[in-house]
């Protein structure tokens, strides 16, 4: 163990913070350090300013993603939720969808952008997912899809951001798909 991080432990359990957080606090200065790989010493306030712009870019990609999805394809947001890895198809450039309305299954357009996105959205998951194109919990490694939900906070916050006052909803995505 490093002096800085016996120091730094020391420091967290003096001021009686759980282990939960002690390891949270450890890992998130190891990250931090791994980054610009150079001990925490020779980092200063500009390494913490581009490293928690960088964070702030990757934990926001998803649902942005999200929604650029939903836009871009025209897909209801349950069939959203349960979009697998294996339902894209980058060399015909479509995107399966399973079980749609009525339980048909039904191919869509996948377009360029949005396939140069998802491909940037997959490079920035610190574990890559096996199964589900948008795994469920906050770090979206859960072995469930995100729930619907997720999708219609993600429209609301979007437009709340945007300044819209009208009432915003994943459907009305749908209405708007680009020609």
């Amino acid at each position: 163990m490093t002096h800085l991080r016996k120091m730094m432990l020391e420091e967290l359990e003096r001021r009686n913070c759980a282990q939960s957080t002690i390891h949270c606090y450890l890992r998130a200065v190891t990250e931090f350090s791994f980054h610009f790989h150079r001990p925490p010493n020779q980092l200063g306030p500009e390494h913490i300013r581009q490293y928690q712009a960088q964070l702030f870019g990757r934990r926001k990609l998803a649902p942005h993603l999200v929604l650029m999805t939903l836009y871009a394809t025209g897909v209801r947001r349950a069939e959203l939720t349960r979009l697998k890895i294996t339902d894209i198809d980058s060399r015909r450039m479509i995107i399966h969808i399973q079980g749609g309305k009525g339980r048909k299954d039904r191919d869509v357009m996948l377009s360029p952008k949005l396939l140069e996105a998802l491909r940037e959205y997959w490079r920035g998951l610190r574990r890559k997912p096996t199964t589900w194109l948008f795994p469920g919990s906050r770090w979206h490694t859960a072995n469930h899809p995100i729930t619907s939900k997720v999708v219609w906070d993600a429209c609301h916050k979007a437009a709340q951001r945007a300044g819209i006052r009208k009432k915003i909803h994943p459907h009305t995505l749908r209405h708007y798909l680009p020609s």
